[in-house]
């Protein structure tokens, strides 16, 4: 006997009373003239791969809820930082954020951590910074930080772990292991059409 997984909405066409008998009965009708379409079901290794996939996922949400944390303990500070850097856990965010946690008070001193980049001026970062650090909100803000640490230290675990059962789904193509594992900036398809540039003695890309 063959079985097979199937979406339980494509067997919902029993006439009259329904009950578990008549649901079965109908079942093997449909098995027994070949109308039963089996659900899709991968192989164990891309299971592999879509489980880690989504275990990062949620660990990428749970991280983005730290970082409305953080938000949310500077909002109750009366520190405005938000409203003068584009992203919080950028470069310039993060480090005025340890600074605080690590004890630093005066604002001039915090906004001296800002990017070329920004937008906003020393000066304006700094009366954003004028607040009142309530110990409890500072403790509020280092337990965020050490979460969401915590989280991207995860994160990038999950990431090398994905690689590498992505390696070993290609493995069966006979090709160097070594050649198919492919750098976070650089995508299928980029790589392809490298071969295809190296096979016709061509250097240039499009």
């Amino acid at each position: 006997m063959k079985s097979t997984w199937s979406n339980a909405r494509h067997l919902k066409n029993v006439t009259g009373k329904k009950t578990d008998i008549l649901d079965c009965q109908w079942i093997q009708q449909l098995h027994t003239y070949g109308l039963l379409r089996a659900s899709f079901r991968p192989p164990e290794e891309i299971c592999a791969v879509r489980a880690l996939v989504r275990h990062r996922h949620s660990m990428i949400e749970s991280s983005s809820r730290e970082i409305q944390h953080m938000q949310k303990a500077l909002q109750q500070m009366n520190i405005k930082l938000t409203n003068v850097i584009s992203d919080l856990t950028g470069e310039t965010g993060m480090k005025i954020i340890r600074d605080i946690v690590a004890g630093e008070r005066n604002p001039h001193r915090l906004a001296h951590h800002r990017n070329n980049h920004c937008a906003k001026s020393e000066d304006e970062i700094a009366e954003a910074l004028r607040g009142h650090y309530k110990p409890e909100h500072v403790f509020v803000l280092r337990q965020a930080v050490e979460t969401y640490d915590f989280f991207r230290q995860q994160i990038r675990g999950v990431r090398c772990r994905t690689g590498e059962a992505i390696c070993r789904l290609r493995g069966p193509s006979g090709l160097d292991p070594k050649s198919r594992c492919l750098r976070p900036s650089m995508r299928p398809a980029s790589q392809a059409a490298i071969r295809r540039n190296s096979t016709c003695g061509s250097t240039s890309t499009k």
